[in-house]
């Protein structure tokens, strides 16, 4: 089988037509109205705000991916393929919070800095990018901190989340998967 943006492409030999047949209405009724893409991955910006006292981060996920786990985790309904789809996310900002608090965690000297309602989201084509910021107590950015980040991982077990780290001392890049969930770094 073969995957395209829309469909499934079955490779049909003589004696196999009738049961690929039958596996092509299958998935075709399965995924009826979605995209596949075979690539499970994230990119996160997380990024200290001199003279704030914070950090923001903002996700950016497949869209599909993420109204399905935010409905069925939440038992709602809201449709990030509609025109309002940023005002209906932005309703269920508590639902979103509440999930990326669960899967990405920032830990400072054993103090988790923890997301809560998005701060923005903006819906692209294929994406939705979530803005947080994360309040710290310190003025300086701290020393050092250990960064947890397992979303959508409880969906896919290929997911790939990347995450920029842009500080004073510049930029550095990460990759989190479900055998690496979380990293320290030294700022």
């Amino acid at each position: 089988m073969v995957y395209t943006e829309n469909f499934i492409v079955v490779n049909l030999l003589p004696n196999q037509i009738g049961m690929n047949f039958l596996y092509l209405i299958l998935f075709s009724t399965i995924f009826a109205g979605h995209n596949l893409h075979p690539v499970h991955v994230s990119v996160a910006n997380l990024e200290w705000v001199q003279g704030e006292s914070k950090f923001t981060v903002s996700f950016k996920l497949f869209k599909d991916d993420f109204q399905y786990i935010i409905n069925s985790t939440y038992d709602t309904s809201i449709d990030l393929f509609a025109n309002d789809a940023e005002q209906q996310a932005m309703e269920v900002s508590e639902e979103i919070g509440e999930y990326v608090s669960k899967h990405f965690m920032l830990t400072v000297k054993d103090n988790p800095l923890l997301v809560s309602k998005p701060d923005n989201v903006k819906i692209n084509d294929d994406s939705i990018w979530i803005y947080f910021s994360l309040s710290y107590e310190g003025k300086d950015i701290p020393a050092m901190a250990t960064i947890k980040n397992s979303l959508m991982m409880d969906l896919f077990n290929d997911q790939t989340n990347l995450l920029i780290l842009t500080t004073p001392k510049g930029v550095r890049g990460f990759r989190f998967n479900t055998k690496n969930k979380s990293t320290t770094v030294k700022f």
